[in-house]
């Protein structure tokens, strides 16, 4: 090999070398192996080096990762490491803050979803997990799960006259004293005998509460709790200087007798409270079968009746009122009556109870005062004019539009308002007499009378009923029909009733007159009118026009002749 020699640009020399191609070889060889042993030498430190490196670089990704994964199957309890510096660290940090958020958030829903947002009670939906929870653990043959529903009695008047605040709050405080009572009586159960008993009171709706008991238990054990329930509501509560008094219902159904789910304890639970509100306040009854044929044919005859409305079933029969002097027909008292397609004429003591409860009643009354205003409008056009009174349900006559509805009926048939008579019963008319009072105000006004219907069987209060505008006070048949014409004290509390009412200067109609003895001692303390069986029962519009039309005048011969005949049998003790 030849190497020039350079100086200024100028070649000066030739630097010469030489060697052999073996030794150049070995040189070579010499080489590689150098180099082959550096790379192995790196690649014994490096590789590990890096691997360390790297798990160490992606330690908190790993962690993200499987952060991840946890908040994926929903476990949001993982611990985040948020120290250090760096983009990790930053990450991890937001990370963390974004698992908290989570949590909360789930917390939140969780709390939607399972308490009751009014009283902190557990509500519908955490229920039904816990009982569900409790049937399918029932192992034991003596276990039992219960399903209590708790109804307040009348709580939306409440709300009504102190308004949703102050019922609110009524709730909160109900709601505490139950839970205290069901835990009350889970602890001493403990303490007597050593049974664990799995307790939980919950809110299902606006007043109705549920309580779930499990466990070995007995109806003696269900009678404690109602009883510890009752005393704990028994006080008054104070809500911003109201004192409330407050009595619930409660329906119990007992799996696995009376259900094994929950949809069917639910069911039969509220069909044993509906069983208890009808018994009255304060009471309790326990699922039996009768009690679901009952409602199943009380579902049958509801539905019935939205058909009967569809169909116009309805009818309207009229009972003859008379005068005790001579038994002249002055009008009568309009009887709604359901002509059903299979069944024939339903009693309405089946059917009014149920028009009642579902709401029916308003429509169904509804259509009654247009009939009646109606059938008076054309008698009046005939000459005829008898007066007409009909009784107005609770349900109906609290309607907000009721005044309206009859001012209307009135106005578009035409007949005279004074010819209109409506019914209110003692009990309503003594509920809210400031309420009965405003609501009959515009009625009267137009000429419409009113009566207070079933006198007697309530607590009415005098100084109350001199203060409400009646016109009429019809005494409940139960007087009439079960009075002993030789019982002095019975005589006596009919007689006030009548001269009471006279002296107040109210007509008085005797209702279920049946026998010419009741007639006759009607007419001796002079009572102004009279209806029953003993002059006619109640008929259809076709039939009473002319009932009326011939009884108007010569009726009062007939019943004076049956009066005479019926007195000449009797002792003279008996008839004074």
């Amino acid at each position: 090999v030849a190497q020039p020699v350079l100086q200024n640009g100028q070649v000066i020399g030739v630097l010469r070398f030489r060697t052999s191609i073996s030794r150049m070889q070995a040189w070579n060889a010499a080489i590689l192996r150098e180099n082959a042993a550096i790379v192995m030498l790196f690649l014994l430190i490096a590789v590990p080096l890096t691997a360390l490196l790297t798990h160490r670089a992606t330690a908190r990704v790993r962690v993200l990762t499987d952060v991840s994964r946890n908040i994926a199957d929903g476990k949001l309890d993982t611990a985040i490491d948020t120290s250090g510096e760096g983009e990790m660290a930053d990450l991890s940090r937001s990370m963390a803050r974004m698992v908290k958020s989570l949590s909360e958030n789930a917390a939140e829903i969780r709390a939607l979803t399972f308490s009751d947002q009014l009283t902190g009670l557990p509500n519908r939906a955490q229920l039904q997990l816990r009982l569900e929870t409790a049937l399918e653990g029932m192992t034991d043959p003596v276990d039992r799960v219960a399903l209590l529903l708790v109804d307040i009695v009348r709580f939306q008047r409440v709300n009504d006259a102190l308004g949703q605040d102050r019922g609110d709050l009524l709730l909160r405080s109900f709601a505490i004293r139950l839970s205290e009572a069901v835990e009350d009586w889970r602890e001493a159960e403990a303490r007597t005998d050593g049974a664990a008993f799995e307790a939980v009171a919950t809110r299902l709706s606006a007043d109705e509460f549920g309580i779930m008991l499990a466990g070995g238990l007995t109806e003696r054990d269900l009678d404690a709790v109602v009883r510890r329930i009752m005393r704990g509501v028994a006080e008054p509560f104070e809500l911003d200087g109201h004192v409330l008094d407050l009595s619930v219902c409660i329906g119990i159904a007992i799996a696995p007798n009376d259900g094994d789910s929950f949809a069917t304890l639910m069911d039969n639970a509220g069909i044993a409270l509906q069983s208890a509100k009808k018994a009255g306040r304060g009471t309790h009854r326990y699922f039996a079968p009768e009690l679901d044929e009952r409602a199943y044919r009380r579902l049958v005859l509801e539905s019935d009746l939205r058909q009967a409305l569809e169909r116009d079933e309805f009818e309207v029969f009229f009972q003859p009122q008379v005068t005790c002097s001579d038994g002249r027909a002055i009008g009568a008292e309009a009887l709604v009556r359901w002509r059903h397609p299979e069944r024939g004429v339903v009693s309405p003591a089946e059917f009014i109870p149920i028009a009642e409860e579902s709401g029916l009643i308003v429509e169904i009354g509804a259509r009654v005062i247009r009939q009646v205003c109606e059938h008076g409008a054309r008698w009046a056009e005939r000459g005829i004019a008898p007066r007409l009174s009909l009784n107005v349900s609770a349900v109906q006559f609290h309607q907000p539009d009721f005044s309206r509805e009859v001012l209307q009926a009135i106005l578009d048939t035409g007949v005279d308002p004074r010819l209109i008579e409506l019914e209110v019963t003692e009990s309503v008319a003594m509920g809210d007499p400031a309420t009965v009072a405003s609501l009959m105000a515009p009625l009267r006004e137009a000429g419409v009378r009113f009566a207070i219907d079933d006198f007697g069987t309530g607590y009415s209060s005098l100084s109350t009923l001199t203060r409400l505008p009646f016109d009429v006070l019809k005494i409940d048949r139960s007087f009439v029909t079960e009075i002993d014409l030789g019982d002095p004290e019975r005589r006596v509390l009919l007689a006030t009733m009548i001269g009471m009412a006279k002296g107040l200067g109210l007509d008085v109609i005797a209702e279920g007159v049946e026998r010419v003895e009741e007639w006759s001692f009607l007419k001796d303390f002079e009572c102004t009118h009279a209806q029953g069986y003993l002059f006619a029962r109640p008929m259809p519009a076709a039939v009473f026009e002319p009932w009326f039309i011939a009884h108007r005048r010569h009726n009062a011969r007939l019943l004076q002749g049956r009066l005479r005949e019926a007195l000449a049998g009797l002792p003279r003790a008996a008839h004074l």
